[in-house]
């Protein structure tokens, strides 16, 4: 009456299998935040990201990873070509700070769209101004206050594992040079993580697959 091994040997795999497409997913997520790291809109790269990534348990029918990133263009005024031109490029530009113009991109894991680059702007999407507004409230931690316990639970989260990172120009600033690197891991219950999902929900139908023209 050997029936229950291979009974017993299904089940195990049927247990496991979750676990290792999870495994699987989140090493193809990194590999694709990494390559959204580094993609070029307008010359330009991403100066912020984030990514919902695969955590221990995940959804059969997905998304498991969701990236998005943010780009921040520079104003660009046009050249003048007479002296009448530089005079009033001056009145109008100098000492005055420049509205950037922001755009953004995602990719998940969906089984429709698996890892295809979707586009948004400011313009298309006015929530993307809102997003980036709240986030800068979220960037600034609370130092002090009530905190968690020094030893936790040491059980396995069935969350998704979340990133952050931002690198590049921060204002205001008098120094062009000054930049700052941003770096968050985990916390998909606190503020950042909050801010995430909003944002991959208020983004959700903003998506297209044709990218911003840059004013």
């Amino acid at each position: 009456m050997g029936w229950w091994r291979p009974a017993a040997v299904m089940i195990a795999a049927i247990a496991i299998a979750p676990m290792a497409s999870a495994q699987g997913d989140a090493a193809q997520c990194d590999a694709a935040e990494q390559t959204a790291q580094t993609e070029e809109f307008d010359k330009l790269r991403p100066f912020a990201g984030a990514v919902r990534a695969p955590g221990f348990v995940y959804s059969i029918e997905g998304p498991n990873c969701l990236i998005v990133t943010f780009y921040r263009m520079p104003a660009n005024p046009s050249r003048p070509s007479t002296r009448a031109d530089v005079r009033e490029a001056y009145r109008t530009f100098v000492g005055r700070a420049a509205k950037p113009f922001f755009a953004a991109r995602y990719i998940d894991d969906s089984k429709s769209f698996p890892y295809q680059p979707r586009w948004t702007d400011e313009t298309r999407c006015p929530a993307l101004l809102t997003a980036l507004e709240n986030l800068e409230l979220v960037l600034a931690p609370k130092i002090v206050g009530d905190g968690p316990y020094r030893h936790g639970s040491t059980s396995i989260s069935d969350q998704p594992v979340i990133r952050f990172w931002m690198s590049g120009q921060v204002y205001p600033q008098d120094d062009v040079d000054f930049t700052l690197s941003y770096q968050l891991k985990g916390g998909s219950g606190a503020p950042f993580g909050k801010w995430l999902f909003d944002t991959f929900k208020a983004l959700k139908p903003c998506w297209s697959e044709e990218a911003p023209i840059v004013p």
